[in-house]
């Protein structure tokens, strides 16, 4: 794809910035506005790697999850619409201007996630398209046998990608960890809020706009909503047997 007159003009602006520059100052993912120099940033980051080897595009991936989601993997993996602005306008942008798209972005994220997961001595060893699929694994003691038997017998192709599968099959099976799926909800549910907080959605105006019978059912789904959270919460606090 020939690059646009601006893709050119932000390349050679831009691409002097070093790489490992570009994956510190992490920022969170609550924001009131798009940080459109960040965004900037990031565009020279993906024209600068021209030949987009497996470690160019993992390095992105760190790079979105540093600084758009402050190291939150969960949201960085998730489809909320509501998604930080600047990854919004990054995403939209990158489509335009790049190559990349909302699709290349999520296989850099899960790349990056499992990249860091797994032993610094094996990092190097597992493709960076077998780490894609390893990300699939959300155990990571799991994760990390299944990459050190992938060293250790040299599986590539359909052998590493059978292992893979296997594993993540039977850790289906086996169901997710409660803990694990209590503090998923409870990042959600605060993340949520925060949204809801930020679009304003409870604002005296926006409140007023609803007529009364909608004000009422809306006032009993929250008390509702409020005494569950309240029971888990006090359920946490009992002393474990």
């Amino acid at each position: 794809m020939a690059r646009t007159t601006k893709e050119s003009k932000i390349r050679k602006a831009r691409t002097s910035v070093p790489l490992r520059k570009a994956l510190v100052t992490a920022r969170g993912p609550k924001e009131r506005r798009a940080d459109e120099r960040l965004v900037e940033e990031s565009l020279s980051l993906i024209l600068a790697q021209e030949d987009m080897t497996g470690s160019a595009v993992r390095a992105i991936g760190e790079h979105v999850i540093d600084r758009y989601f402050d190291g939150d993997i969960d949201l960085a993996l998730s489809k909320n619409p509501t998604k930080p602005k600047s990854y919004a306008m990054l995403a939209r942008r990158a489509k335009g201007e790049t190559n990349w798209s909302q699709t290349d972005f999520r296989r850099a994220v899960k790349i990056a996630i499992a990249y860091r997961s797994l032993a610094t001595s094996m990092r190097d060893r597992i493709s960076p398209w077998l780490l894609e699929r390893l990300a699939s694994i959300d155990d990571q003691t799991i994760r990390r046998e299944i990459a050190a038997r992938i060293a250790k017998e040299g599986l590539r192709g359909d052998a590493a990608e059978n292992v893979i599968a296997q594993a993540g099959a039977t850790e289906r099976r086996g169901g997710r960890p409660a803990v694990a799926g209590a503090v998923r909800f409870a990042r959600t549910v605060h993340r949520l809020i925060e949204q809801a907080d930020d679009r304003r959605d409870f604002a005296h105006r926006a409140l007023g706009a609803l007529a009364p019978k909608a004000r009422r059912t809306l006032a009993a789904q929250l008390r509702a909503v409020a005494a569950r959270l309240t029971k888990l919460a006090q359920a946490l606090a009992r002393p474990r047997n």
